[in-house]
């Protein structure tokens, strides 16, 4: 379900930045992409650790 979110949000930030999620392979990709990119990588560790605390 988390991965559902943080995919969504990588392809809306991919939108934003006017290019198609999963098709930039280059090393010079726009600012935008790489911030994209960044976030996509972070928001799983996010959530898995969501999942792993103790519900009080």
């Amino acid at each position: 379900m988390y991965q559902i979110g943080c995919n969504a949000v990588a392809i809306a930030c991919y939108f934003a930045a006017e290019s198609k999620f999963g098709t930039v392979v280059t090393a010079a990709a726009l600012p935008a992409i790489v911030a994209c990119n960044s976030a996509l990588g972070t928001c799983p560790t996010g959530c898995a650790a969501l999942l792993i605390l103790p519900i009080p």
